[in-house]
């Protein structure tokens, strides 16, 4: 292994040294490296989709770290990218790199007259706070900047190609962010196109977002509407969804009081109440990540080993859920989901800060008619808190703790003869982050 990475190494430098002397290229380097250690309890182990449900009672820690290397190599307006990805191995195990793994990202980005252009592979997200998609996929990607207070991006992206799929996504956003104006928003249409071999699925989402910031005080509303159809070659089914996510901010210190910001988040997701008829009315989308506390993560950039909710009621995948004519929805997605949040962040000096969060959770749709049932739409609370301190310029320090309590009846169904567990489900990180 040690000679391939040599040779890679004298590949890249030597191509540098090249682009350098003949094209004039400048080259620069980016990334993170992170090591974190983990303590869970009546949690599912590593690479078993984090929390499953709340009946696992077993506790497991292990150490995992990431290295994450931007190579970007930069001529007149033309720009390109190879993101090195290793990671995120465990302690004591295989750390040999994957081939995705060379290239998280590969991409070359340039302007074709007022626009710009990014082909290639690429971190890909929207405005929607997370709602829509948000990860790395193959696609091409245009800004176009319309007027001084709009830019239009414009974007195909390849979601899913494996096992015989062929799911794509085609997306157009209006951002609209006036100078020195308060309010700020954007507007968006997504169409996907995918074929199962047996099933062909075409939804389309219309999304907007307003914006506010004056101050002290933050606020958005964000919302999402699905609407298309679902054919199996017997019969067609008609997407009948929406989701929305409404966040309110106020920053004392920026008030002039003590250094505390607090930020309230509502979250709700259209489910399905009967999985007989032909509307599909759980929300889903191509690719979302939207979850974001401590257990329940994001499964981007920012994900601390966290789960996702996978309630039964809502534990299929991506490309499962989409093509779902049973009411599956998707686990870090919006579907079949109402949730209330509370995140503080208390800035106890220049080098660290206190950050909690309170949240509860609930099914939208508890009670399915012909599919399975719960004795209570009320999943469970969570609490956690994380102290951040800085050791230096660009190396950070976390200490946090999640604790998760089921409520039993959520996880129970009404034919079941005994209650689920209401055991807590418990996650303490250490990591040391280094950005440079």
């Amino acid at each position: 292994m040690k000679r391939y990475l040599l040779f890679f190494a004298a590949t890249i430098f030597a191509t540098l040294f090249v682009a350098e002397t003949i094209f004039a290229a400048e080259a620069s380097f980016s990334g993170h490296y992170r090591v974190r250690a983990f303590a869970v309890d009546s949690m599912k182990g590593p690479g078993a989709g984090g929390l499953e449900d709340s009946n696992y009672d077993e506790s497991w820690s292990f150490v995992d770290h990431r290295l994450r290397l931007n190579i970007d190599l930069k001529q007149g307006d033309v720009m390109g990218r190879m993101q090195i990805n290793a990671g995120n191995y465990t302690w004591g195990e295989s750390q040999d790199l994957s081939d995705d793994e060379w290239h998280r990202e590969m991409f070359i980005k340039f302007p074709f007259g007022p626009a710009t252009v990014k082909v290639g592979r690429q971190w890909a997200a929207t405005p929607f706070k997370s709602i829509m998609y948000q990860g790395v996929l193959d696609s091409l990607l245009l800004i176009y900047p319309a007027t001084p207070d709009w830019t239009v991006l414009g974007a195909a992206l390849n979601a899913d190609d494996t096992g015989g799929l062929d799911i794509d996504v085609f997306t157009l956003v209006g951002i609209y962010k006036p100078a020195g104006s308060p309010i700020s928003g954007a507007l968006g249409w997504f169409y996907l196109t995918g074929d199962t071999g047996t099933t062909d699925v075409r939804p389309m989402w219309l999304t907007g977002t307003i914006d506010y910031t004056n101050g002290p005080v933050k606020a958005s509303l964000t919302g999402a509407y699905e609407f298309g159809d679902l054919d199996t070659g017997t019969k067609t089914y008609d997407y009948k969804a929406y989701a929305i996510d409404a966040r309110a901010g106020y920053d004392f210190g920026a008030a002039g009081g003590p250094p505390l910001s607090l930020e309230a988040i509502i979250g709700y997701g259209t489910g399905d109440d009967n999985a007989n008829d032909d509307n599909l009315e759980n929300f889903t989308s191509p690719m979302p990540s939207y979850t974001h506390t401590a257990l329940f993560l994001d499964h981007g950039d920012g994900a601390e080993g966290g789960g996702q909710l996978q309630h039964p009621a809502r534990s299929s995948g991506n490309v499962a859920a989409l093509t779902s004519t049973t009411g599956a929805t998707q686990p870090d997605g919006l579907g079949n989901l109402t949730w209330f949040g509370l995140k503080a962040n208390y800035k106890m000096s220049d080098k660290a800060s206190l950050k909690g969060l309170v949240a509860t959770y609930y099914l939208t749709e508890e009670n399915v008619t012909g599919g399975t049932s719960y004795k209570d739409d009320h999943l469970g609370e969570e609490i956690n808190l994380a102290l951040v301190y800085n050791i230096t310029e660009g190396l950070d320090l976390t200490l946090s703790g999640g604790w998760f309590f089921p409520d039993e009846d959520g996880w129970t169904t009404t034919t079941a003869t005994t209650k689920a567990s209401d055991d807590t489900v418990s996650e303490y990180m250490a990591k040391i982050f280094w950005r440079f």
